[in-house]
This record gives structure tokens, C-alpha cells and sequence, in this order.
């Protein structure tokens, strides 16, 4: 067999299946996903709407840490005297609660 001479499983037509290919198989890297919901597919998809879902779900997540941050401060401000945290900690909660909502929630959801 020459170089320019094709394997007796190709077919000269083009766009048409070799035989004995299904024609999925016949597509490669261009052949549709097929549906699966193990947790690496979600880690690894370019589905735009399990991005989308990924990325509500990420920020309902920082909502819910910048609402653990602001019981703290509501604990420490809750009596005269707060020992729930100290001067610097409540100035680092304080910070921390404003940096998560504004960033990681507030942005990402508007």
C-alpha cells in the first residue's frame, strides 16, 4: 500500500461513516455528552447552565458564612459588657461580614 492509497475501512465519500463505526463513535471529540451526575462532571463541566447553578450555589454559600459572621458581631453587641470576642476580632469580624456580602455574594447575585 502506497501513501496516498486509503485503508479498505475508509470511505472515499466525504463526511460519510467508515464501516463498522457507529456513526457517535464516527464523531470524536464532537459526539454529544452523554448525561451523567457524578460530582466530577459538575467539577469539570462547560455546561453553561451547571456554571450557572455552580455559581448561585457558591454564593449561597458565602451568604450563609457573611450571615454566620453577622451573628457574631449581634452576639457581641448583644450585653454591655460583649466577651464574645475581643477589640480586634470584632474589628476583623466586622471587616470580614462587610467583604464577604459585598463580594461574594452581593456581586455575584445582582
Amino acid at each position: 500500500m502506497t501513501i496516498i492509497e486509503r485503508p479498505s475501512t475508509e470511505v472515499a465519500v466525504a463526511g460519510a461513516v467508515p464501516v463498522g463505526v457507529k456513526p457517535s463513535e464516527a464523531l470524536g471529540v464532537f459526539k454529544r455528552p452523554a448525561a451523567s451526575s457524578s460530582w466530577r462532571d459538575w467539577v469539570v463541566t462547560v455546561d453553561h447552565k451547571k456554571l450557572g447553578i455552580m455559581y448561585g450555589v457558591a454564593a449561597f454559600v458565602f451568604f450563609l458564612i457573611g450571615g454566620v459572621e453577622a451573628l457574631l458581631i449581634r452576639l457581641q453587641l448583644i450585653a454591655p459588657d460583649g466577651k464574645v470576642l475581643n477589640a480586634d476580632q470584632y474589628n476583623q469580624m466586622f471587616t470580614m461580614h462587610a467583604t464577604t456580602m459585598v463580594f461574594l455574594f452581593v456581586m455575584p447575585m445582582a
